[in-house]
């Protein structure tokens, strides 16, 4: 009876007997879980090993001492399931299961310290076999009393005992046992440790006398006991049982799978345990198609699990979920799951791999193994070596370096590298998210990023996401191109979301944004925005405003001509403001309106300003990355909107940023004949793309042919390029070009006096700068700065002697005289020395502006 307790109590603890009904769900460590029909149907990447297990057994013929085997691979790659899928295989196959019997055991053998405890537990594996094969209760008794026996033993004896009525019970019976062993690298270790010399035998400084050695003696001479175990790795990795096993076993390595075998594995999964809501042929059906439609999908599974069965199983489910929306938490879930695996993976390297391989996760990028012991403080030599030993445990690649002819490293499991990087990348890393992003880009396609994208932004316009996602919508905004407008909004909605909802805002953005690096236009935002939203309390200072407080704050916010330190300005003199002046500055603002539509349209001018009143474009922005950034957020559907939001980036930079936007402009459908003028003229001011600015003249003439802006900076286009004959032909259409009710006389004046002057019609020019320079002397601000505009145009045009003459025989020669001076400095002449200081600066102002391409902003 105490026999009976102590086996059925071994046999609970140890041995958990399969279910036969189907558990219904994918499993990932605990493959011994799955139904027998289960196991069938997905055991489908490991038919070669399966077969050279089976063939092993058959070929060894009774009386023959086997050859004994250990399978071999990484965590996760299918040793226990093949174990498992073996031991079904021979009990449905008549012909092994009579000659062999197979005794499984668990996983881990945690009680086994000793050989006698090892040998007790194949004894009780045994009897557990027989009740399951229908032995009888007289049998199971006999047995259960002789095992019972042996306990009974002093404990010097129990292992000879143990083995003894092992011997002879498979002698008696004529039966052959087949020892499935898991984790045999850790029960030799343990027996390793546990075990000593028995004290009636030999001394202990006999390497024979170890319990490993006499394991090897009796797996060596009885034919009876086949043993096939699995190992993490090969055992002539650990010195405590290299000797004792040298060269013993047949390696059955598992190596990872190719594209084809994940196919069939998931194809399996999905027929056992469904997809789509789908079982049998129908979900195997539908995940085919769905991996035919992406074939670069199952690619980037491979890359991400570097073929790891486990793995695969793993990312099935995030696979059958196809990108709901909800694989954030899906992928936090996963990599939590595999949080023991990969620690453990990390853990069994020695100090130095584990460094290299840790570098080599933070770069996430293959890298060269000189820039790897350069990050790692190692010599190459030592890197390279050990690179060697990591590639042959396939935790690393070897893959060509983009751009390069030569080689370099990367991890072989990009899973394993997104787990690192989320849980232990350093806090600069972190705040890119770059585990996540990485993810995403390797799973989905750019159409389906594209799409997430979107979806994102109506959550968010619809106040759906809270703070806790903010950091998926973030890495989702880094997935996509940068001339994606979807891109840039979402990174804004993160940041406007921040603002408005974080406690610590500075704290908040950094945990999403590189404010010190790649984000810090970020940082930049954050502090124009507190200095815009300081703006309110001035300006309500204004004693003048009290009836109209709103409008005038408005007016003042609102300004796309002023800076914000201008605005700043207004705000704190707004106390002192005389009726006068406040009078005088509501009717500034009220004209600047008035001609930034004019100069493109009322609804782009509108447009702008209330993005500007509510803080998502800034019209001074002091980061053209920015401006980039909030132009696209906010008017990449605007085109005419879009083009004004640009020419103001124009205004202070000339960089790639410039060069993007109107890339960017130039891809759409712009209606309005100024938008396209005004592409023209950045085109050929500011980049120097002038065939592409002569296509934006064109497109801005067949539009609006009646205003002849475009004709003239066409006409000035190809004069500058040497194609006098055309610029004369089109210089003649724009005096030809009625009048228009968009015109100034300022407008018309100056236009005309280009034109005059470029067909050598002096006295017409004469007559036409007497008109535009009379406004100017009386006040006309804007008609001063046309005068302004045309020094730079007859500059670049190569007439500027024509028009200085002209300046200084006006009967307004001495108002003129700073606009002739500066022409003539321009093109080379000493001639601000001599003149008064004030006439000199003002000169020297103007000439600034006529050696370096003037902006465009303003201009017709």
């Amino acid at each position: 009876m105490a026999a009976d307790l102590s086996r059925a109590r071994a046999a609970a603890v140890l041995r958990p007997q399969p279910p036969t009904a189907p558990l219904g769900t994918t499993l990932k460590y605990n493959p011994q879980l799955w139904g027998d029909d289960e196991l069938r149907a997905i055991f489908v990447a490991r038919l070669g090993e399966l077969q050279r297990l089976l063939d092993a057994l058959r070929n060894t013929p009774a009386g023959k001492v086997p050859q004994h085997i250990l399978i071999t691979g990484q965590r996760g790659m299918g040793k226990t399931t093949l174990l498992r899928r073996l031991a079904l295989a021979v009990r449905d196959d008549a012909e092994l299961a009579a000659a062999w019997r197979v005794l499984d055991f668990p996983e881990e053998q945690y009680t086994v310290s000793k050989l006698s405890e090892f040998w007790r537990n194949v004894l009780d594996a045994l009897a557990d076999n027989l009740e399951t094969q229908g032995a009888t209760t007289a049998e199971l008794a006999a047995l259960d009393a002789a095992i019972g026996e042996i306990d009974a033993l002093p404990p010097p004896e129990q292992e000879d005992a143990a083995l003894d009525l092992l011997s002879d019970w498979l002698a008696e019976h004529r039966q052959r046992v087949v020892l499935l062993i898991d984790s045999s690298d850790l029960l030799f270790a343990n027996l390793a440790g546990g075990g000593t010399a028995r004290k009636e035998q030999r001394p202990i400084a006999d390497a024979s006398a170890t319990p490993l050695w006499r394991l090897r003696k009796t797996l060596s001479h009885q034919p009876e006991i086949f043993w096939i175990g699995a190992s993490y790795q090969a055992l002539e990795a650990q010195n405590h049982y290299h000797d004792a096993f040298h060269d013993f076993f047949d390696l059955c390595e598992l190596r990872p799978l190719g594209v084809d075998q994940m196919r069939q594995a998931l194809l399996a999964l999905a027929r056992v345990f469904g997809i789509d809501g789908q079982r049998g042929e129908a979900g195997a059906a539908a995940l085919a198609a769905r991996l035919d439609a992406r074939p670069e999908r199952l690619k980037a599974l491979r890359a991400m699990t570097g073929g790891n069965p486990r793995t695969t199983v793993l990312l099935f489910d995030l696979f059958a979920a196809n990108g709901d929306g909800n694989v954030h938490s899906d992928l936090r879930g996963l990599l939590d799951m595999m949080t023991p695996l990969y620690k453990a993976r990390m853990e069994n390297l020695a100090e130095q791999p584990r460094k290299i391989l840790a570098h080599l996760m933070e770069l996430w990028a293959p890298q060269a193994a000189r820039e790897l012991a350069q990050a790692a403080g190692l010599p190459v030599t030592t890197v390279s070596g050990q690179l060697t030993r990591l590639e042959s445990e396939a935790l690393v690649d070897k893959v060509r370096l983009p751009g390069a002819r030569r080689n370099g490293y990367q991890v072989s499991e990009r899973l394993f590298n997104v787990w690192y990087l989320m849980r232990y990348a350093p806090r600069r890393m972190r705040q890119r998210l770059n585990w996540l992003v990485e993810f995403m880009r390797l799973w989905f396609s750019g159409e389906e990023l594209l799409a997430q994208a979107q979806l994102r932004l109506a959550r968010h316009a619809a106040g759906e996401v809270d703070e806790a996602a903010l950091d998926y919508s973030r890495a989702l905004a880094s997935t996509l191109p940068e001339a994606r407008a979807e891109r840039c909004q979402l990174e804004w909605s993160v940041f406007s979301a921040v603002r408005q909802h974080a406690t610590d805002t500075r704290r908040a953005l950094h945990e999403l944004f590189d404010l010190d690096g790649d984000d810090r236009a970020y940082a930049t935002a954050d502090d124009y925005l507190q200095r815009f939203g300081a703006l309110d309390a001035g300006l309500a200072q204004c004693p003048h405003a009290a009836d109209a407080l709103t409008e005038w704050i408005d007016a003042v916010k609102g300004s796309l001509s002023l800076s914000l330190a201008e605005k700043e300005r207004v705000a704190r003199e707004s106390v002192r403001l005389s009726g006068f002046q406040y009078c005088k500055l509501v009717q500034v603002f009220a004209d600047e309106r008035c001609t930034w539509s004019e100069l493109f349209s009322p609804t782009a001018a509108t447009t702008l300003r209330r993005a500007t009143l509510a803080g998502d474009f800034f019209p001074d922005c002091p980061d053209s990355r920015l401006s980039y950034t909030q132009s696209m957020a906010s008017f990449a559907e605007q085109p005419t909107a879009f083009v004004l939001a640009v020419s103001l980036l124009a205004v202070k930079f000339n960089d790639e940023w410039l060069d993007k936007a109107v890339r960017r402009a130039m891809t759409l459908d712009i209606p309005d004949a100024r938008a396209w003028r005004e592409l023209g003229n950045l085109l050929q001011d500011h980049l120097a793309r002038y065939d592409e600015a002569e296509a934006a003249y064109r497109q801005a003439i067949d539009l609006d042919p009646d205003t002849p802006f475009a004709t003239a900076n066409l006409a000035r286009l190809l004069a500058v390029r040497g194609e006098r004959a055309t610029a004369t032909l089109l210089f003649r259409q724009v005096l030809a070009t009625g009048e228009s009710p968009r015109w100034t006389t300022s407008d018309k004046r100056a236009l005309r006096l280009q034109a005059e002057l470029w067909l050598g019609n002096r006295d017409s020019a004469r007559l036409l700068l007497a008109d535009l320079a009379q406004p100017a002397a009386n006040g006309d601000a804007y008609a001063f700065w046309r005068l302004r505009e045309q020094l730079g145009e007859c500059h670049r045009l190569g007439i500027a002697a024509e028009l200085v003459a002209l300046l200084e025989e006006s009967a307004l020669a001495d108002f003129l005289r700073p606009l002739a001076l500066a022409l003539r400095a321009a093109n080379g002449e000493d001639v601000l020395a001599a003149a008064p200081p004030e006439v000199a600066a003002l000169a020297e102002e103007i000439c600034a502006t006529l050696v370096r391409p003037a902006s465009r902003a303003q201009s017709a």
